[in-house]
């Protein structure tokens, strides 16, 4: 059967309409969670769970199968349903492993949540090498002193998170770390932009790290392309996007669908195995984002770039309402929408600004002449339509 993860903290609304696209057969929980879902669904205990058919009976070979679903932010207000196929995620997961040498000895500190496509990489990459998974206690998973003890305790070979949560770790490291060096030896960095300095500040630390820069979209299992930072090489205005992953491709287009020259901004279009069978349900979205070229299946990710002279290319962002906070793909229509249903106003807009250099969320309201609404009541109603990076 092919999984959904729906996270624990999901707003009760959001969390019913992931349920009601994906119709959604049973549900695996904690054994102590008693709320409204129990009534509605199948309900299994984890904990209970007892495999009763052995590793060979379970494999098939269906790769056209359903691995999972991971629901993204919607400009609607809904959230979509991006569909990956087994083969798909394979590709990318056996890649990875063999391109940067992850054997049965590593292991790897899972600091993604589950409905965040980084963690299919924790789960299933290192299962298929027969490594090590380490997974955090949700109450301390975003706290870089428990982080470090679990790297020492558990020799953490693999580092795989938003660069925002290694800079977290880097500048922990920094003011209170004195000990020999750490057992980290792959860095695997991706989802947002990436400080220019941060390669170097790593690599105080991690004398025989090897950092890689990873780029792509949940549409496109997990990565699609990817950049080696070398030690000692600097960086200007930002680290190059790099080059495809194998069986996948990258391409930067004009609006005639024509590549652009080196150094000419493109829109960025990825080919491949790893494209998403659809996006569940929803077939006009579906079709407006996949599409064949040159006998070819693209996706338009809707980021634009560009050819460097080397062949890398380089990521300039994006030119829409969608933007990235700590990794998550954010359309700002879904909190508009939101807004707009939980607030009866008259019009809104959302937008970001920069913050201590992190974007931040930012929402201007127009009300309806007579109604009165602070900003406290509003952030209360909107906690059951969005989740809380929203």
């Amino acid at each position: 059967a092919a999984f959904v993860p729906i996270d624990n903290d999901q707003p009760e609304i959001r969390a019913d309409k992931i349920l009601e696209i994906a119709k959604i057969k049973c549900l695996i929980g904690e054994k102590e969670e008693t709320h409204k879902y129990r009534e509605k669904y199948k309900w299994i205990d984890k904990d209970s769970v007892i495999l009763k058919k052995s590793y060979d009976e379970i494999v098939n070979d269906n790769f056209d199968d359903v691995a999972y679903v991971i629901f993204t932010s919607g400009s609607t207000g809904e959230p979509k349903g991006v569909v990956i196929e087994q083969q798909a995620v394979v590709n990318t997961i056996i890649d990875i492993n063999e391109r940067f040498q992850v054997k049965d000895k590593d292991s790897i500190l899972a600091l993604s949540q589950l409905h965040f496509d980084l963690s299919v990489y924790d789960i299933f990459g290192m299962l298929a090498t027969g490594g090590t998974i380490v997974i955090p206690e949700k109450v301390r998973y975003k706290d870089p002193s428990y982080w470090l003890m679990l790297v020492e305790k558990w020799n953490i070979t693999v580092w795989n998170s938003v660069p925002a949560f290694m800079e977290m770790f880097v500048d922990y490291l920094e003011r209170f770390y004195k000990g020999e060096k750490l057992s980290i030896n792959k860095i695997l960095l991706s989802g947002d932009w990436i400080p220019v300095k941060l390669p170097e500040k790593i690599c105080r630390f991690l004398k025989d790290v090897r950092i890689y820069s990873l780029g792509g979209a949940t549409e496109a299992s997990i990565w699609s392309i990817y950049h080696e930072c070398k030690m000692g090489e600097s960086y200007n205005s930002s680290i190059p996007y790099g080059v495809p992953l194998s069986n996948q491709g990258f391409e930067v287009l004009d609006a005639n669908m024509k590549p652009c020259p080196d150094m000419v901004q493109g829109e960025l279009y990825i080919t491949g195995k790893g494209l998403a069978k659809e996006y569940l349900g929803d077939v006009s979205k579906t079709q407006s984002s996949f599409f064949w070229l040159n006998n070819k299946r693209i996706y338009k990710t809707g980021d634009f770039g560009r050819y460097l002279r080397n062949g890398e290319i380089e990521f300039l962002g994006r030119k829409d309402s969608q933007i990235k906070i700590s990794g998550h793909r954010i359309d700002t229509g879904e909190i508009e929408n939101a807004i707009m249903d939980c607030c009866s106003g008259k019009n809104c807009c959302v937008t970001t600004v920069d913050w201590n250099n992190e974007p931040k969320l930012v929402a201007v309201i127009v009300p309806k002449e007579d109604e009165k609404k602070d900003e406290k009541s509003v952030r209360e109603a909107l906690k059951r339509y969005l989740p809380q990076y929203m």
